[in-house]
Parts: C-alpha cells; structure tokens; sequence
C-alpha cells in the first residue's frame, strides 16, 4: 500500500460527500416533485436533518436531481433519477463522472 502511495506527488483526494450515496429511480418528473415535497416536509419537521444543497440536473446527461442532506455530521447524497434503460443511464453516469474529475 504504500509503495503505490508513494508513487503519487500529491495525496489522493475524495470529497466526503460522496462518501455516502443513495439513488432512487422514478417513472417521471412530476413524481421525483412529489419526492422532494415529500423531503421538505420531513427536514421541516425534524430538526436533526438539514437540506444543505440541491442540483438540478435533469437537463443533464445524468437526468437526476442531486440533494445534499446533513444528519448530524454526515452529509449524504440522495439522487432522485428519471428512470432511464440501465445501459443509458450506466453510460451517462460515466459521461458525467468524466465531465466531473
């Protein structure tokens, strides 16, 4: 392990926030709208659970929106995809993972 360490100039970086990830496929736009509806009522209601970031990218090769919650100190992600065939969405996530890195 650390001769591969060793082999990079720099340390390796990772964001936290994608240290845990949650994906949930849906037949439409009008029912990840009712999802997310659903999602601000319970992070109303309970005040250990914080939206700390949305992004809308539906119009985007990944079609999904991307929420950012906070429980205590762990931020989680939670996709709310439209349900795309798999090889379609399997291969717009790479796309966007390139686009990303």
């Amino acid at each position: 392990m650390n001769a591969i360490f060793l082999t990079h100039e720099k340390p390796i970086e990772f964001k936290v926030s994608d240290m845990l990830r949650g994906k949930c496929m849906f037949a439409d736009v009008s029912k990840i709208n009712k999802c997310c509806s659903d999602i601000i009522d319970i992070v109303d209601k309970d005040g250990s659970i914080k939206l700390i970031e949305v992004k809308n990218r539906l119009r985007k090769g990944t079609s999904d929106l991307s929420l950012k919650l906070l429980f205590g100190s762990v931020v989680a992600e939670l996709q709310l995809v439209i349900n795309l065939k798999a090889a379609e969405y399997e291969f717009s996530h790479k796309i966007y993972e390139l686009v990303r890195s």
